[in-house]
């Protein structure tokens, strides 16, 4: 015994579906980001003057920051390695605090650099500056897109992050870094 009003549910489930593929069709998919690498602050280097001046200090949750009562430059080098396989990144992000927001008294910054593995001359790939933004808490900022392919069989490859501030009242600190392809 056939079903009473089945084809009534069935057209009406056919002409939402219809609606909702067509929506789904004519609807903008959103930027797709696939990270290629990435380094928590801590994991990266400080360079000889963070460590000898004893600048910086680090925390398990990945933050690094300035030493009580220390205003001097803080560096840190963290190597990139290759990913085959993964999309070749375009841009470089930066999570980050700058109590300043785009104060340049305070800033964390990160460089893609790039170093030939022949000729040992450096360059930057891309580069992300807290100032850029208005953000006053955790945020992550992108550099804009750069077209250098990373080529491992030519170049090296670190990020070097930043942090500087030009009193103790400011709070500037390095959570992590990241290459993405943005599409």
């Amino acid at each position: 015994m056939p079903l009473q009003g089945t084809g009534k549910i069935m057209t009406k489930w056919s002409v939402f579906l219809a609606t909702a593929l067509t929506l789904a069709a004519g609807s903008p998919a959103p930027a797709a980001t696939a990270v290629y690498w990435s380094a928590i602050s801590t994991s990266c280097v400080p360079d000889s003057l963070s460590i000898q001046a004893n600048r910086y200090r680090s925390f398990a949750d990945s933050n690094t920051q300035h030493q009580t009562g220390n205003v001097d430059r803080i560096t840190l080098v963290c190597g990139v390695a290759p990913n085959p396989g993964s999309p070749l990144p375009n841009t470089l992000s930066l999570t980050y605090l700058d109590s300043t927001g785009n104060s340049s008294n305070a800033q964390s910054t990160a460089e893609l650099m790039r170093v030939n593995r022949t000729t040992a001359a450096v360059s930057t790939v891309a580069a992300v500056n807290s100032d850029t933004f208005l953000t006053k808490s955790v945020s992550m900022g992108k550099s804009p897109t750069f077209s250098h392919q990373l080529n491992f069989e030519n170049s090296y490859y670190f990020v070097r992050i930043v942090l500087d501030r030009a009193t103790t009242a400011q709070d500037v600190r390095a959570i992590g870094v990241a290459l993405e392809s943005q599409n």
